[in-house]
């Protein structure tokens, strides 16, 4: 087909004359008419064989083909091309014949020049008519590609909104096979939540006043919901009026969802920046500052916009390690990072503000690469230390010269820190310890000792309390130790078991010592009060004796025995006053006749006429006379108590000392070396308290006693490392 402007027609007519004046008649009509004639039908197809044409006018009687035998022929090649059949020779049946064959319009010849009027205009109008469908034709074919090869969902609608077509990606993105979506609303494919707008999109795009483009959820089959984006194009007549409406879409779910994290992730940022208790700054690969948060006026002494003028190594900054040195270009943070491309972490050093202001800086910066892994910015967090570093210079001071020893140990046992009393204690150096154990420092014996309780203090993070025994230059003393868990020591914040234990070992040996000489001597003072008490009932038990005999048998002499019990008990007073007083038994030695000694003991005990006293030697001892005194009542009354009848006793001497013996029941073998226990005794009734009273007594002098089997089969005491007198 020829362009717009030209009509190209072929004119077949066996007049050739008529054919050209045709022409020349034509073109008066219109000069967009470029017409060829021939003068037969075979001679017409040879021309649309070679070229493209418009419009074909033809006669009907020709010779050889005639008019519709030429039709016939060019609707086998072309079904659509304009036909117009212009022939003198007019009937209905070959009106009916043309109709039948295809043609475009059936025109007679007329006389004068009016009909070729009428042609031109038949003419344009077959042919308007003609390019008009070739370009719908094309516009469907454009369409039909269109709708098979885009990777974009695509759905036709109608005039009523009602889906008249999807392709294959609106299939795989709603989950629908086309029949299932074909002839069905909009309203199937959206949820009712966004019901509402959608209905405004769609009464915008029927009337083509707008909607051209939304974003809204669509329900696929399997009722799982998705964000779609819409992009709606228009199709009216010629009239205004809406034909059908295309709609081209995309599943972008996972686009909004990303969008949506990107944005979440900005405003977190955003937040961070605004919240962070760091100052964080941004550096380009020049070293400038191109950004910085609030958080630089308190930490760099500069309002942000300040900053951004500045580069990392701005003299005014005056940048000083920990110990006040100057540090070279190429060792600050900055260069570290930008030139080598790998983070910097816990880096502290000194800047000094525009005013003179001094301040201490923890650094942690990372570089910020381009897919090639080029540095494109470093971004830096400034924190300021200053003051936590100098209360940590004042807390090492103070661990430092703090006289207990201190120390602080890891999870496994080595030492991250001791102070200088523990170094004195140990005569250790600071690089003798670090990073060493107990197992490593000291006897295997003691540091197993010591490791068990930092185990359970790492282990159940409760602090504990015990004591230690430490070997000190041979000697072995005790440390009252305290161990405190750590959660944190500068490389983990919180975590969920202690990291190191911090301890105090306080030397507790001489309070110890204290400790056992008082706990020795409350015991002895519990066995004094048990034996005064115990003495005392003596010569009580016999004043009352006397007294019950004096009144059954009016004997004046059991009076006067009585009031001697009572006299004894009062001297044994006095003494047991002094020994609680000066916590010593023997308060005095001096020589002591025994026969004088053991009758006044006697008299004391004895209280009935069955028992009796035999003294085989009466030799004199060195002893504090009280004292042997109640020894001797002591072991009297123990004779007399534990004998049911008569009982005779007997004092002897020995080549190194005495003994008491009796002729009643003994002191059972598997017994002897329990008898002299305080709580003691044979006979239930008793107190345990005499025979344990006799072992202090000879033990205070500086004797020995010991049980046996006396020759009638008592009990016989015999007492020995007795000193004699010659007084």
């Amino acid at each position: 087909m020829s362009g717009r402007g030209a009509i190209r027609i072929i004119h077949v007519d066996d007049e050739g004359k008529f054919a050209e004046l045709t022409a020349d008649m034509l073109k008066r009509e219109d000069d967009r008419f470029d017409i060829k004639t021939v003068t037969c039908a075979s001679d017409g197809l040879d021309r649309l064989a070679d070229e493209e044409y418009d419009c074909i006018v033809s006669d009907y009687d020709m010779p050889g083909q005639n008019g519709i035998d030429f039709l016939e022929a060019v609707r086998e090649e072309d079904p659509d091309l304009p036909f117009i059949l212009y022939t003198g020779k007019g009937s209905e049946e070959i009106a009916s014949d043309a109709i039948s064959a295809g043609v475009t319009e059936y025109l007679q010849k007329q006389s004068g020049t009016g009909q070729y009027a009428v042609l031109a205009n038949r003419i344009i109008n077959a042919v308007e008519k003609y390019r008009a469908q070739v370009e719908l034709a094309e516009r469907e074919k454009r369409l039909n590609l269109f709708f098979e090869q885009s990777p974009l969902g695509v759905i036709k609608w109608d005039e009523n909104f009602q889906i008249a077509r999807v392709n294959e990606a609106a299939e795989d993105i709603l989950g629908y096979e086309a029949d299932e979506l074909i002839g069905r609303s909009w309203e199937a494919i959206v949820p009712k939540a966004d019901g509402e707008a959608v209905r405004e999109v769609v009464s915008a795009l029927l009337e083509d006043r707008g909607g051209y483009h939304s974003i809204n959820e669509n329900v696929r089959e399997d009722g799982e919901h998705i964000v779609c984006e819409w992009h709606n194009r228009v199709v009216t007549d010629e009239s205004g009026e809406v034909v059908a409406i295309f709609s081209q879409f995309q599943d972008i779910t996972d686009r909004k969802e990303e969008k949506r994290r990107s944005e979440q992730r900005r405003r977190r940022l955003e937040h961070i920046l605004k919240t962070v208790p760091a100052c964080v700054v941004q550096l380009n690969p020049s070293g400038k500052f191109v950004f910085a948060n609030d958080r630089a006026e308190e930490v760099l002494g500069l309002e942000p916009d300040d900053v951004t003028d500045r580069a990392y190594n701005d003299p005014d900054w005056k940048i000083k390690d920990l110990d006040g040195n100057p540090i070279p270009d190429g060792e600050l943070p900055f260069r570290r990072v930008a030139d080598t491309g790998t983070p910097l972490y816990d880096v502290r050093h000194i800047i000094e503000w525009p005013d003179g202001t001094r301040k201490i800086l923890l650094v942690n910066g990372a570089p910020l690469t381009d897919d090639d892994g080029a540095v494109e910015n470093v971004i830096f967090a400034l924190t300021d230390v200053t003051e936590q570093v100098v209360r940590k210079r004042r807390l090492e001071a103070i661990l430092e010269n703090t006289t207990a020893p201190l120390f602080m140990k890891n999870r496994d046992g080595e030492y991250l820190l001791v102070n200088k009393g523990w170094r004195e204690l140990f005569g250790l150096e600071n690089t003798e310890v670090r990073g060493r154990t107990d197992t490593d420092l000291f006897h295997a014996e003691m540091a197993a000792d010591v490791q068990k309780n930092d185990q359970k203090v790492i282990e159940t993070g409760d602090p504990v309390n015990e004591e230690e025994l430490i070997l000190i230059d041979g000697e072995e003393r005790t440390f009252l130790t305290s161990k405190t868990p750590v959660y944190d020591i500068g490389n983990k914040i919180d975590p969920e078991k202690p990291v190191a234990l911090f301890g105090v070992a306080n030397d507790i040996t001489e309070q110890k010592e204290r400790e056992r000489r008082l706990q020795r001597q409350n015991e002895r003072f519990d066995e004094l009060a048990s034996a005064i008490s115990h003495d005392l009932q003596t010569p009580l038990a016999t004043a009352s004796g006397r007294a019950e005999l004096a009144i059954k048998t009016g004997d004046t002499e059991q009076i006067e025995q009585a009031l001697d019990a009572i006299e004894r008990a009062d001297e044994l007073r006095e003494s047991l006053v002094e020994v609680l007083r000066t916590g010593e038994v023997v308060n005095g030695m001096e020589s002591v006749s025994i026969e004088p000694l053991a009758d006044d003991a006697w008299n004391t005990v004895s209280a009935t006429d069955d028992v009796s006293l035999e003294v085989c030697d009466d030799f004199v001892v060195d002893a504090d006379p009280d004292a042997l005194q109640r020894l001797f009542e002591n072991l009297f009354s123990n004779a007399v108590n534990h004998t049911d009848g008569a009982v005779t006793v007997r004092v002897g001497r020995t080549d190194d000392g005495f003994f008491i013996d009796d002729d009643g029941h003994g002191v059972p073998e598997n017994v002897r070396d329990k008898v002299f226990k305080p709580g003691y005794s044979i006979d239930s009734s008793g107190d345990g308290v005499g025979l344990a009273s006799v072992k202090q007594i000879t033990m205070s002098h500086g004797w020995d006693i010991n049980v046996t089997e006396s020759d009638e089969g008592g009990a016989r005491f015999e007492i020995s490392g007795v000193e004699f007198s010659t007084e």
